[in-house]
């Protein structure tokens, strides 16, 4: 997939995810979680857009980790109001669905820039070894 797929992918959810939030912030029990939800999610879009625009192999690292944290905390919030009830339905599940498949990649694409660093500074090994040194 191409950065401007997953861009595009990745705006998409968050506009989905902010129309599941939406009717959340009519009640004051759930307002609090409409926003976290819809922060989170607008938060992951915009990190990686960021991140596809770095002026740096460092900078695009930060970026796309702050978008992986983010897009994993939206799957998070979407988890605890499917468990709690106030959102449910076929929206929701394709939300969450997406929101994991996204979750996943952006981990993968750490995974990539990390060893890509770690080559570019002489370590061998993937992420995980270059932990152990």
């Amino acid at each position: 997939m191409k950065s401007h797929e997953l861009r595009d992918r990745i705006t998409l959810w968050a506009v989905a995810v902010d129309a599941l939030a939406t009717p959340l912030f009519s009640r004051i029990e759930t307002r609090n979680r409409a926003n976290q939800l819809q922060r989170s999610a607008d938060s992951a879009a915009s990190n990686y857009r960021a991140a596809c625009i770095a002026r740096s192999h460092n900078e695009f690292l930060s970026k796309l980790c702050i978008a992986l944290e983010e897009a994993d905390e939206a799957v998070g919030w979407l988890e605890m109001s499917k468990r709690r009830g106030t959102l449910t339905g076929p929206a929701l599940e394709r939300a969450l669905d997406e929101g994991r498949q996204l979750t996943r990649i952006l981990a993968k694409s750490r995974m990539t820039a990390e060893d890509t660093a770690g080559r570019r500074h002489g370590l061998r090994g993937s992420a995980s070894a270059r932990n152990d040194q």
